[in-house]
């Protein structure tokens, strides 16, 4: 129905919203304060290209996957905590003042969690990780679970252990396809990393 200068026929059929020209629905980037906040409130929802341009103020920022365990992570000075939600973490390349910031990713100890701190760390490399370790996936042993599907491997941008790690999950050394999810780690392991970071 539409006249051929108003469908863009480089995007795919699948892609309604590009392909006719829509506006897109915003992005959003869900943080917490850790510590005291300069605002007056702790937490907010902030348009991605609008976080772009304005810094939270602090020294420390933590990339959660999980909503449960971003919202109990317990206090941690001039620091702040970022909602990641899976692969949404690539929304994090949005925001350059991440690399004046100490940057710490904690996803699940599974294929997808390496796959995604390969992705913030290939955009951020001073990227650390926390609680994504071998000691910590054999301290939790009866919080294992079951990765359905494994990610993609080739994966070039993690430390030596973490690549092991990695290896051994996709092998399935201790289990095939296991996982263990980031809110099943004990909230006194999370205390004591926290503390060392």
């Amino acid at each position: 129905m539409l006249p051929e200068s108003r469908v863009d026929t480089s995007a795919p059929r699948s892609d309604l919203v590009a392909r006719y020209g829509f506006r897109t629905k915003p992005v959003y980037i869900r943080l917490r304060y850790l510590g005291a906040s300069p605002l007056p409130f702790s937490e907010l929802a902030v348009r991605a290209e609008e976080l772009a341009g304005w810094s939270p103020g602090v020294r420390t920022v933590f990339v959660l996957e999980n909503e449960i365990t971003y919202l109990s992570l317990p206090p941690v000075p001039d620091a702040v905590a970022i909602l990641g939600s899976g692969y949404a973490a690539a929304l994090l390349r949005h925001l350059p003042w991440l690399d004046d910031v100490d940057l710490c990713y904690w996803g699940d100890i599974d294929t997808h969690g390496f796959a995604i701190l390969d992705q913030v760390r290939g955009r951020f490399p001073h990227t650390t990780s926390l609680l994504m370790d071998r000691a910590t996936l054999l301290a939790h042993e009866s919080h294992w679970g079951q990765e359905k599907t494994q990610a993609r491997g080739g994966l070039t941008h993690l430390t030596p252990e973490e690549a092991r790690l990695d290896q051994d999950l996709r092998a399935g050394t201790y289990r095939p396809h296991l996982r263990l999810e980031q809110e099943r780690i004990a909230i006194t392991a999370v205390r004591e990393a926290l503390t060392r970071h």
